[in-house]
């Protein structure tokens, strides 16, 4: 097996790097959410979606629900600036529609 070159050795130490960063992030976010309280719950889980929105670049982060019976409610929703959270205006209680097969549909 041939060792490897510089760059390669580089790159697999930042993968292992952010790797365990996203490891210490959820395992904060597990912690805090084992002691957090009912009426502190949307608060908490708002400052979750935000900083996992930020940790992995994404532009959205919704937190919800599914339903027996093919629904699922969006229940907070946190979002870059410049971007909307889903949906403006309605979270929570916005539901979409899942079935296997078919496309999400929103009501």
């Amino acid at each position: 097996m041939q060792p490897l070159s510089t760059t390669a050795s580089r790159t697999a130490d930042v993968s292992l790097e952010e790797h365990l960063t996203f490891e210490r992030l959820l395992a904060d976010l597990s912690a805090r959410f084992a002691n957090v309280l009912g009426d502190q719950l949307e608060e908490e889980i708002e400052s979750a979606l935000k900083q996992l929105l930020t940790f992995l670049d994404f532009d959205r982060s919704n937190f919800g629900e599914f339903t027996a019976d093919g629904w699922a409610s969006i229940l907070c929703s946190m979002a870059a600036e410049g971007v909307e959270r889903y949906p403006p205006d309605q979270c929570p209680n916005s539901r979409l529609g899942i079935s296997a097969g078919s496309a999400w549909k929103k009501s």
